[in-house]
């Protein structure tokens, strides 16, 4: 993950990365069934609607998790 080397940059990507993984989150908790104990019905899990927003909302969450690791080393006396 590329983070740009300007804080204010870099704090904006970051603020981008949130937002479509929020966004993903969303799309993913819209498609996911009320099952016994608030878990994901594995007849809900088989579909390709439910496995393509879980593969979108883990690829999201990779990407802000890499860049948040060099995020913090790069600018921890930033903050």
């Amino acid at each position: 993950m590329k983070v740009p080397l300007d804080y204010a940059k870099a704090t904006a990507q970051q603020a981008t990365l949130y937002a479509e993984c929020a966004r993903a989150g969303q799309a993913l908790n819209a498609l996911s069934g009320n099952g016994p104990m608030g878990l994901t019905p594995d007849t809900v899990r088989a579909t390709p609607e439910w496995q393509t927003a879980k593969r979108a909302y883990q690829a999201a969450f990779a990407a802000l998790r890499d860049f948040n690791a060099v995020y913090c080393k790069r600018f921890k006396r930033s903050r």
